[in-house]
């Protein structure tokens, strides 16, 4: 039996120890969910986002980045294939984009920073790299450069809720050098269109 007993994995209502290995989701109506508590049969979908945060962050990843947690998953038309890298200091966006991505058919990485996300780029050879533009330590531009300047094959999409001004796009293809642009919040539908631009199945129009 997977008991967690940190802190940050108990429960916000009774403060039990969550257990993992028999988890159910809750039915709010809500875009995201919440697994619901064994012991008093509560979800904390309406606990404090300090309290959201500590716990996602602390859970197993095959928790956080469950599909049962992120309701509005956007059909693809064509499966995706190969090896993603999702990179975002926000572990709320990192899990959404990588559960979406995994639905989609693609294999997952993830990771926190440009730092560590380059060093999963690099070891594990993966062929696209979806990144936050802004971030501590190493942000997702220079994640994208550093990659481009060691010949790396990967596609990297840049993804950015504040680096949106029309010089910012331009800078970011030109002396950054990444090949899309996302707007966040994330749209899955523009998500799915960026990833067939990289991947070159876009459809061309008559």
């Amino acid at each position: 039996m997977m008991t967690q007993s940190s802190p940050a994995l108990r429960c916000q209502n009774c403060y039990k120890a969550i257990e993992f290995d028999a988890v159910t989701w809750c039915s709010c109506n809500g875009p995201t969910r919440t697994i619901v508590c064994p012991s008093c049969e509560r979800c904390f979908c309406s606990a404090p986002l300090p309290y959201k945060s500590r716990f996602w962050a602390a859970s197993p990843r095959q928790i956080r980045e469950h599909g049962e947690r992120f309701r509005a998953l956007a059909p693809m038309s064509e499966r995706g294939e190969g090896l993603a890298l999702v990179v975002d200091d926000q572990e709320l966006n990192r899990s959404m984009v990588a559960s979406v991505m995994e639905s989609w058919g693609y294999r997952v990485r993830t990771a926190a920073d440009g730092i560590e996300g380059l060093a999963i780029a690099v070891r594990d050879r993966v062929d696209i790299v979806i990144t936050d533009a802004l971030m501590p330590k190493m942000d997702g531009r220079e994640l994208a450069l550093q990659l481009k300047q060691r010949n790396h094959p990967a596609k990297v999409i840049l993804m950015t809720s504040l680096y949106t001004k029309l010089q910012h796009r331009a800078e970011a293809f030109k002396t950054f050098r990444i090949d899309d642009f996302l707007v966040k919040p994330i749209k899955f539908a523009e998500l799915d269109a960026a990833l067939k631009r990289v991947r070159g199945t876009a459809e061309v129009a008559a």
